[in-house]
């Protein structure tokens, strides 16, 4: 059996084609020939319903996707007749290949360290580079496109050796997992974790995954549900800051509404009662100008009169008044009073 190095290289920074996290790549369409070259429904190898075991990760997508050694036995004389296989059928390609795989496509691969072809499975693809997991080994490295080819039905009727695996509970999982819950899934993967199988829905088998700590085991599953629900609550908690200003906009003119509306209300009745003169007389001050009825109350400047008068002219005439005009009238002959007492009582004085 041909002993594959360990690597693992991070892909090139290039453009990738987009692969959400559930497995599935963001693209518009694809065509029935490359879906037939690089098939992404391959059959996984369906794990026994048995007691608990310690899986050995190979490789993590998300809690939707990732990878498992398979934990059975390795029947080593039909691997051997497969790599036989592949390398008669790789050697008659054209090469190089043309066609880019999308994430989770099966297909061949050539290992940089021997220059032999080997059944995988992509990771991530650019326009110039595949980051592949070799699919009997669990290697993984990043190749040219060029040192990926097609794979044919007959070269998938033996399972992987990697399982294709994902978190029970799928039916509460999203399209595109949050980052931190990613880096969440991956840092209690990389302690001792122990899986139970929960069942195998026809795509991946669905595990319960427990981590093993000092004092008590902790539920992998839970851990992650509950990371989940708890960033939903905190984005649904949080409005975009263009509603929130929209929202303050419309607080704002409710408010400045209900103020007008209530000093009209107030106008209207100042208007329509008898005053008390002297008991409505403002304070005379030095910041009193009589000349700027602006520095009024503020109920007398929110209405606004129908037509303009003349106020000084306006004390004989028997013409109808609005209100403001009216009241504003009345507070002025009030302070003319004030002041021709205040003239007498000085001219007293002297």
């Amino acid at each position: 059996m041909p002993t594959l190095k360990p690597i693992d290289q991070n892909p090139p920074v290039e453009e990738p084609l987009k692969l959400n996290n559930n497995g599935a790549a963001n693209v518009p369409e694809v065509s029935t020939a490359l879906s037939d070259s690089f098939p992404l429904n391959w059959k996984t190898l369906e794990l026994p319903c048995s007691d608990t075991f310690q899986p050995r990760v190979a490789a993590v997508i998300s809690p939707s996707l990732f990878y498992i050694m398979n934990p059975g036995r390795v029947n080593v004389d039909s691997l051997k007749a497969i790599m036989t296989d592949v390398a008669k059928y790789c050697s008659k390609q054209p090469i190089p290949n043309q066609c880019h795989p999308l994430p989770g496509a099966a297909c061949c691969a050539q290992f940089s360290g021997d220059k032999n072809w080997y059944r995988a499975v992509v990771l991530e693809v650019t326009t110039k580079h595949a980051h592949v997991i070799y699919a009997d080994y669990g290697n993984m490295e990043t190749v040219p496109v060029s040192s990926i080819l097609p794979i044919t039905k007959e070269l998938l009727q033996h399972p992987f050796q990697i399982v294709r695996c994902g978190l029970a509970g799928k039916e509460h999982f999203p399209t595109v997992w949050p980052t931190e819950v990613l880096e969440l899934f991956g840092i209690q993967l990389s302690g001792g974790v122990l899986a139970n199988l929960q069942g195998f829905d026809g795509t991946s088998n669905l595990l319960t995954l427990t981590q093993q700590s000092g004092q008590a085991d902790r539920d992998i599953n839970s851990i992650i549900l509950g990371a989940l629900q708890k960033g939903q609550s905190k984005a649904n908690s949080k409005l975009p800051s263009i509603v929130n200003e929209e929202k303050k906009d419309l607080d704002k003119r409710q408010t400045q509404t209900v103020s007008s509306n209530k000093a009209a209300d107030q106008t209207q009745s100042a208007g329509m009662e008898k005053h008390d003169l002297k008991d409505q007389a403002p304070p005379l001050s030095a910041s009193y100008r009589l000349e700027e009825p602006e520095n009024m109350p503020k109920t007398t400047a929110t209405v606004e009169c129908s037509e303009p008068q003349d106020i000084t002219s306006s004390k004989g005439s028997s013409a109808p008044q609005s209100c403001c005009c009216l009241e504003l009238k009345q507070k002025i002959d009030h302070i003319e009073k004030l002041i021709l007492l205040l003239v007498k009582q000085v001219g007293g004085t002297k």
